[in-house]
């Protein structure tokens, strides 16, 4: 299906992934269409003399993380959503991807009816598989990729389909040039970048729906939306963090888009399990080790997010200081909510490897009893998908020990 183009969201203070999306999930249809169970991609990169594919960086390069891409989206908890949607036969994709061959063509021109139509892209295909000697069967996607400029389609964005070789079924995908993504960029290549999305949206709706035009739709809502189309808004997209990415496959950073996950009714970012991969999220506070009457101890928290796919949402921090600690009005290095004792501090989302510190002081007064200033905080979180989570280790402490007041000389 065409991808849509939409905004990217960067700010840090969305709203879990779920609220935008429920209800309505994909159905198998009972057309008995069928579905792609072990991926293998070859991809071609139709680039004639004269065109590009990146302004900004090398054509190269674009390619490099074209290939790079497919070749780390298998085995993960990202692509692990496939693996819910079986054909009539009861058999589902599995968490497998191959990226089998790839070859730049520059001996073929682009036709003159631009955009390209689909008969176009299929010679092109067959082009390739003939003189490549790729294989044709159920398994195969052949991936084009086409120069800017060149459109694939009538509005922006690109397409999955098959074409019949007798018996058999040729699944391909048409890749145009998109828009480079703005803001920071995880690979250092904007254009390659923000190519990415739309290699997934089609990889994802393929992988479910390969045969839509031929043998009979697979996996779509009653709208005749697919896996991806469904999660295709800004609202869907999870935060990025200083990197620019909101996704890590092995190793990787990318920024792509949640694909619809029938277990949760909504767009996930992975899948573990019949629901999502949220975790649970770590604190530490620490403090001086020492302190004095009248004197502020300066604290601090930190905790990260160590996850690969799961962004953590609406996370708060509250300390409830003990009888004698008083918070030092203005210190805290964000905005912190003050109600007696107890300080809360609140965090719309934390993206994948990014993390969160605050600073702040309180002062022991003489009414303090104990000769240990033991302070304590806890931290409770969200998962993409606006479950709860629960921090297993209970909160962190941290303690100084109270100095004897030195008495200050009186003046002679």
């Amino acid at each position: 299906m065409a991808l849509a183009v939409v905004g990217v969201v960067v700010a840090m203070t969305i709203s879990p992934v779920a609220a935008f999306a429920g209800g309505n999930n994909l159905a198998y249809n009972n057309e008995h269409g069928p579905v792609i169970h072990k991926l293998v991609v070859d991809e071609i990169f139709w680039l004639p003399k004269g065109y590009t594919y990146d302004k900004d960086t090398s054509d190269a390069q674009y390619e490099l993380l074209m290939r790079r891409f497919v070749s780390d989206l298998g085995g993960t908890p990202y692509y692990n959503i496939v693996t819910q949607y079986p054909d009539s036969t009861g058999v589902a994709p599995v968490n497998s991807v191959t990226l089998d061959d790839w070859v730049v063509d520059t001996a073929n021109s682009y036709p003159n009816d631009v955009p390209l139509t689909r008969n176009d892209v299929r010679k092109e295909v067959n082009r390739m598989v003939a003189k490549r000697s790729w294989t044709e069967d159920g398994n195969h996607l052949f991936i084009v990729f086409t120069g800017h400029g060149i459109r694939v389609w009538k509005a922006r964005g690109g397409y999955h389909d098959a074409l019949a070789a007798g018996s058999t079924l040729t699944y391909f995908a048409a890749i145009p040039v998109e828009k480079p993504l703005g803001g920071a960029s995880p690979n250092g290549d904007a254009q390659a970048d923000g190519e990415i999305p739309l290699l997934s949206h089609e990889i994802f709706e393929a992988v479910t729906d390969p045969a839509y035009n031929f043998h009979g739709k697979a996996w779509q809502d009653s709208n005749g939306k697919e896996i991806s189309d469904k999660c295709e808004t800004a609202a869907a997209n999870l935060p990025r963090n200083a990197e620019g990415a909101n996704i890590y496959l092995h190793g990787d950073p990318y920024r792509i888009g949640s694909r619809w996950s029938n277990y949760v009714s909504g767009c996930s970012p992975d899948l573990c399990g019949e629901s999502d991969c949220g975790q649970p999220l770590s604190l530490s506070l620490n403090g001086d080790v020492t302190a004095q009457t009248a004197v502020p101890i300066r604290y601090s928290f930190k905790t990260d997010n160590p996850s690969d796919t799961n962004a953590a949402t609406s996370l708060t921090v509250i300390d409830t200081l003990p009888a004698g600690l008083t918070y030092e009005p203005g210190s805290s290095s964000i905005q912190v909510k003050r109600s007696g004792q107890t300080l809360t501090w609140a965090r719309g989302a934390l993206a994948v490897h990014d993390a969160w510190s605050v600073t702040f002081e309180a002062i022991p007064h003489a009414s303090f009893r104990e000769n240990t200033v033991v302070n304590c905080a806890q931290l409770t979180s969200f998962d993409a998908l606006g479950k709860p989570v629960l921090d297993l280790s209970g909160g962190s402490c941290t303690s100084a020990a109270l100095l004897p007041t030195v008495a200050r000389p009186r003046p002679t």
